[in-house]
């Protein structure tokens, strides 16, 4: 998320790119470590945005449900698996989920729905996700538009104030110049246009 950093640090903002040990432990204990994290940085009160990408936005979601101290105001998902994972859930049956470690739990789309994605009513949520699965052997078992790895549909939540899609996949979805545009554009108004 270099790229990314660098042209939100040329509009003003502080950037803090948090990495997070996604194959060792569990969502819960993910977004604790997230929030410590934060923490360190950012006093209660402050006002604060998130840019994230793929597991990033389901940590933030999980986060944001403990009400911590700062002041979340808009959110950008990009490539999130909001509803769960249908390769997950494949990865079960062939026994391989545990190559994903404990969080791969808290991806199938049962868990999803006991749990469903939600931010709270204040904060604006913007969610991209991607349309190019060509190069991943993933997109022949994928029936829906994806990137990939997460279906358009996967990505979707309640409470979106803006939703787009861009022709990239999973993985290199935010090096794409107009996904860093659009970001940026969200971030001042609220709107990916």
């Amino acid at each position: 998320m270099t790229k990314m950093q660098n042209a939100l640090v040329e509009d003003g903002y502080r950037v803090i790119n948090i990495g997070y040990p996604s194959n060792k432990k569990s969502l819960d204990e993910l977004s604790n470590i997230v929030a410590a994290d934060i923490s360190e940085h950012v006093a209660p009160g402050d006002k604060v945005n998130f840019v994230t990408h793929s597991l990033g936005g389901i940590v933030v979601r999980s986060m944001l449900k403990k009400s911590p101290p700062w002041d979340t105001q808009k959110v950008v998902m990009l490539a999130p698996p909001n509803q769960g994972i249908e390769i997950i859930e494949r990865l079960f049956k062939l026994k391989l989920a545990w190559l994903l470690g404990p969080v791969s739990n808290d991806l199938v789309r049962e868990a999803m729905q006991k749990s469903p994605p939600t931010l709270p009513k204040n904060v604006e949520l913007g969610v991209i996700m991607g349309t190019d699965s060509g190069w991943w052997t993933f997109n022949q078992i994928l029936a829906d538009q994806n990137d990939g790895l997460v279906t358009v549909k996967e990505g979707k939540m309640q409470g979106m104030k803006d939703f787009k899609t861009i022709h990239n996949n999973h993985t290199f979805i935010m090096l794409d110049n107009d996904v860093i545009i659009a970001i940026r554009h969200f971030l001042k108004t609220g709107s990916f246009r």
